[in-house]
């Protein structure tokens, strides 16, 4: 084998598809990258067995071949490198030259036989189709809900479907949801799917998204596997095989307290108060008061070996308000990922789920953040009750 390809494109697609590889292993060969050298391309490959990454560059091929090489001595070896062209070549088994300039590299290598058989699956013509603005637009709007470890297994993704002619992505915790929403693009002939794509793939399909300009991405099922192919990469994955809490009945229609507000300045103001819980047992779940007062919204946090921050936001009110605690870091996530100007606070009571909706109507698409209130302020070591409407329901819990 012996290939010369340029750095630049290179080092793009190992720094991409490394995300693939866990950072310990119980199998050594998944620390390492799969090259192939093949007509007038390199392919590059990282699996960990769950997730695979594939990703084919430009190459000029003297000879054809494959070897396995160690991910991160390669990504850091070819970050060093300067400008220019690389030469790969397999000298003899498992001694690996890499040559730029007047840099070389001499690394061990391991046989490609050893290395475990990627499942990344082709798209064939039956694929379906999606606007990038839109998966990205979905996965940005309900990711960030996403647990890093949870009992329950279908927690762990993000539900993609198309009902009809539309197209909806959602994930959840037991005390929060974000659902996204969009006008099906493609062909009204498409039947419709329901997909749990795991958090793993859609942190790769972000950084894939944000690398490179496409107008479109294809993905397709085999198997268990779902396949998505953005351009000259292709990632797959298996399916959650968890079934995804029947989860719609959560979000509200209406609500009788609705606050309207500009975002980045309440975005900013969440961020100023909980600053205080930095460092405290409720780092994570601050307890932040918000409340109505003369045409504007007061956010209060208080921990009593810290203090209090107080912060006021411009706001109309709808309806008959009543002081509300909520998480402010729920709340910051959720206002650092959407991008409408103005947003609406829903609530029914602080005892029932609350929803935060873009303003006005768009045909084009929507979305909603539905998240539990806190009860009461124990937590920030606030002790004032919080009067709220007689007809109150019991707690409701995120989950069926």
């Amino acid at each position: 084998m012996k290939v010369a390809v340029e750095k630049e494109p290179l080092f793009t697609e190992l720094r991409l598809i490394q995300g693939a590889i866990e950072k310990k292993s119980a199998i050594p060969t998944l620390s390492y990258f799969l090259m192939e050298a093949e007509e007038n391309r390199l392919r590059l490959t990282a699996s960990d067995m769950e997730l695979s990454y594939q990703s084919i560059i430009p190459a000029q091929v003297a000879a054809r071949g494959r070897i396995a090489l160690p991910a991160k001595v390669l990504v850091d070896v070819v970050r060093t490198l300067p400008e220019g062209l690389i030469t790969i070549e397999l000298v003899e088994l498992p001694r690996v030259l890499l040559e730029a300039g007047r840099s070389s590299f001499e690394l061990l290598g391991l046989s490609p036989d050893d290395y475990p058989i990627p499942q990344v699956p082709a798209l064939g013509d039956t694929a379906y189709v999606l606007p990038t603005w839109v998966l990205r637009r979905a996965i940005d709007y309900t990711d960030f809900v996403i647990p890093k470890h949870t009992l329950r297994e279908a927690f762990l993704g993000m539900l993609l479907e198309k009902r009809g002619e539309v197209l909806s992505a959602a994930a959840m915790d037991i005390y929060r949801l974000a659902y996204y929403e969009s006008r099906w693009e493609g062909s009204s002939a498409v039947p419709d799917f329901s997909l749990l794509i795991h958090r793993k793939a859609l942190a790769e399909l972000k950084s894939a998204l944000a690398a490179d300009a496409f107008e479109t991405v294809r993905f397709g099922v085999s198997g268990h596997l779902i396949t998505f192919e953005l351009g000259h990469r292709r990632i797959s994955i298996r399916m959650i095989d968890d079934t995804f809490p029947e989860y719609r009945s959560f979000i509200p229609e209406s609500a009788p307290y609705r606050i309207q507000t500009p975002r980045l300045p309440l975005l900013e103001a969440f961020r100023r108060v909980v600053l205080l819980a930095k460092g405290t047992p409720v780092a994570s779940a601050p307890s932040v008061r918000i409340e109505p007062k003369d045409g504007s919204l007061e956010l209060r946090f208080q921990h009593p070996a810290v203090g209090t921050a107080r912060d006021v936001v411009e706001a109309t009110i709808h309806g008959s308000p009543f002081p509300v605690y909520v998480n402010g870091e729920f709340l910051v996530e959720f206002l650092s990922a959407v991008q409408d100007e103005e947003v609406e606070l829903w609530f029914k009571s602080t005892r029932e789920p609350a929803a935060v909706r873009p303003v006005g109507a768009n045909t084009m698409e929507t979305y909603c953040y539905v998240y539990m209130p806190i009860a009461e302020a124990e937590t920030a070591g606030v002790t004032e009750e919080v009067r709220v409407p007689e007809e109150e329901e019991d707690d409701v819990a995120m989950e069926d």
